[in-house]
């Protein structure tokens, strides 16, 4: 079934909750980017609407995993670029919002996650324990507990991981890919 979601465009995650979807959304403006949480009632139609406050122009909300009760996790980075789009500095942030998005937490992701500056998060998510999964395209996919200690990592030899989902019954199933296929 197809759904006509009015203004939301460029959705960054979304996830279904008895019946309702919350949505994030990013906005781009000819001055600025936004970022707009959302909910979308599957049973009568009707959406809500809210821009996230504190969300800056030079952030971006990277990688993010909706919990069952709407709030949400998000690794957000932070950069600056000179006037020639070079580098100069970035910062990676491990944000917790409530359903209404109010930052809740916010602790350095860099340190938390032990991840090198440059690191590229692609995979956010947590398993039926309440683990988190984080990862990269172009890293192994570390498993960190509910109180984000490292517990190891998961690498796909040669490939690269390309996609992640948790199944009901709480398992992790990943898909890769590489140069064989």
């Amino acid at each position: 079934e197809y759904l006509d979601v009015p203004d939301m465009n460029n959705v960054v995650n979304w996830k279904e909750v008895d019946g309702t979807l919350h949505i994030l959304s990013a906005v781009y403006g000819d001055e600025k980017r936004e970022y707009k949480l959302c909910t979308y009632n599957l049973a009568d139609g009707s959406t809500t609407e809210t821009t996230m406050e504190g969300v800056t122009e030079d952030e971006y909300l990277g990688s993010v995993f909706f919990n069952e009760d709407g709030s949400f996790e998000v690794i957000e980075i932070k950069e600056e670029y000179d006037e020639e789009w070079n580098s100069i500095s970035r910062e990676m942030y491990f944000n917790k919002y409530d359903a209404n998005g109010t930052l809740v937490s916010s602790e350095d992701a860099t340190e938390k996650l032990q991840l090198g500056e440059d690191a590229y998060i692609s995979h956010f998510m947590k398993d039926a324990d309440g683990n988190y999964l984080i990862g990269s395209y172009d890293m192994p996919l570390s498993i960190y507990s509910p109180e984000m200690v490292k517990l190891g990592e998961i690498s796909a030899g040669s490939t690269q991981i390309d996609g992640l989902c948790v199944t009901q019954s709480g398992k992790v199933v990943a898909s890769s890919w590489g140069v064989n296929g």
